[in-house]
């Protein structure tokens, strides 16, 4: 991250966050309202599997850059280190850390104790490789083929971010060339491919300017893992900045490619203050979309298979503040979002459940969790949805993923109607869905 001049507590959250004063009209534009079940991941199958080196089958690695925070790692005395320091402060071991070097400047091993360390935990790196000299220094050259023999030394899975977010000005390569970014990006991948088999290529743009990634892509045999990194920023804690949430921002790389490739936060995180100022003031709308995001692509956008969260702050430009230790607010959002076994702590393992959509899923006859994506664009007052089966109710719940409890076993056989209504954190009813579901095998 050369970048920007170098890059229950669901009530409890939404407590906070209607106590911020969030007041926004009933209605929105743009609605994306799923129900889902929670079934053995079994029943998925390959269904959102693209067969890439690394994906599981179903759920999403964690991962994180910790580098930045003094609670969990410390980098004059490795104590603590980020593998020790992150799943004690979180509660739960990742399967993948991130660090940034920069092309012929920093070899491979500049981080040989990280990747040692890496491989005695089990933990895989996403490396960020920046060619700070521009583009036209990327060559077939000595560095490269080296970088290629350390990584495969290494013995870890390695995640190679080349050249990221190129269609962001604010770094040194990018916004330029997209037919000389393409040769460069090949060219890396190619040796990578050959050379380094652990190596997988990942292709990661910023998810703004919209409608600027697509000229950039290098092609589908170069690029194995699709990346976003996305910011969200707030100008309060009912508006954000560009009337979308966290989510809706990573929707068109997500669209364009998650047919045909895994996809993963490369990095990111809400912002918690307003860019530019000290004051993390819109912390509580910051917990609220960091809870939401990790709830909906498990359910909304299952070819989401990594999350890199960025622990981090800056002290200059827009003077971004995502660090998880600095606030207890976004720790415990962080803890719960992170708490379902769909969020994976090693490289190599599955989600033991996945979330069926009950529009395209028949629903057996017993038992069952519902939960819902209740998507009402550039909404970020959404709080709480309440449940309906044949006109009678069934439950709700305040903070998402909205989940109830319910016993479908006295309509087997039965295609119900099964109606779910949409309330912002003030009470106020949004819109609704109802939906025919077949209960049975």
């Amino acid at each position: 991250m050369y970048k920007r001049a170098r890059k229950s507590i669901c009530c409890f959250l939404l407590t906070v966050f209607t106590a911020a004063g969030i007041v926004m009209p009933s209605f929105a534009a743009g609605t994306d309202i799923h129900v889902y079940v929670e079934r053995p991941a079994a029943e998925a199958g390959e269904r959102f599997y693209h067969g890439v080196k690394y994906e599981p089958l179903n759920g999403a690695y964690l991962g994180m850059f910790a580098e930045g925070d003094e609670v969990v790692h410390d980098p004059w005395t490795g104590n603590p280190f980020y593998f020790d320091g992150v799943p004690k402060l979180t509660g739960k071991d990742h399967a993948l850390y991130m660090i940034y070097t920069q092309y012929q400047n920093m070899p491979f091993n500049h981080y040989l104790s990280h990747y040692t360390k890496a491989k005695e935990t089990g933990a895989g790196m996403q490396v960020c490789l920046e060619p700070v000299g521009g583009l036209e220094s990327v060559e077939d050259g000595s560095y490269l083929h080296q970088f290629a023999s350390e990584a495969k030394e290494s013995g870890i899975p390695i995640f190679l971010r080349f050249a990221n977010e190129m269609n962001d000005g604010s770094n040194p390569w990018g916004q330029k060339d997209s037919q000389l970014y393409i040769q460069k990006f090949r060219l890396v991948a190619d040796i990578m491919h050959r050379e380094a088999p652990n190596v997988v290529m990942c292709w990661a743009p910023n998810d703004w300017p919209v409608g600027s990634a697509d000229k950039y892509y290098p092609g589908d045999d170069a690029v194995d893992w699709v990346g976003i990194s996305c910011f969200p920023p707030y100008v309060s804690n009912s508006q954000s900045k560009h009337g979308m949430k966290f989510t809706e921002r990573t929707k068109e790389i997500y669209d364009k490619y998650a047919a045909r490739k895994p996809i993963y936060l490369a990095e990111g995180a809400p912002i918690q203050n307003i860019e530019f100022q000290d004051d993390p003031s819109v912390t509580p709308v910051a917990a609220k979309e960091l809870k939401e995001f990790y709830d909906e692509i498990a359910r909304r956008y299952p070819s989401f298979k990594a999350v890199f969260y960025w622990d981090n702050e800056e002290s200059y430009g827009a003077k971004r503040k995502c660090k998880l230790s600095n606030s207890p607010t976004i720790l415990s959002a962080y803890k719960s979002a992170i708490s379902s076994p769909y969020f994976l702590s090693k490289v190599g393992t599955t989600s033991p459940v996945y979330y069926a959509d009950v529009k395209d899923n028949a629903v057996a006859p017993e038992k069952q969790k519902l939960s819902a994506f209740a998507g009402v664009s550039g909404r970020l007052d959404i709080g709480k949805v309440v449940y309906y089966v044949n006109g009678s109710y069934i439950g709700e719940m305040t903070g998402s993923p909205y989940e109830i409890t319910y016993d479908f076993s006295s309509h087997k056989g039965q295609t119900i109607k099964l109606k779910a209504d949409v309330y912002t954190t003030a009470n106020q009813y949004v819109t609704g869905v109802e939906i025919p579901v077949r209960v049975g095998y």
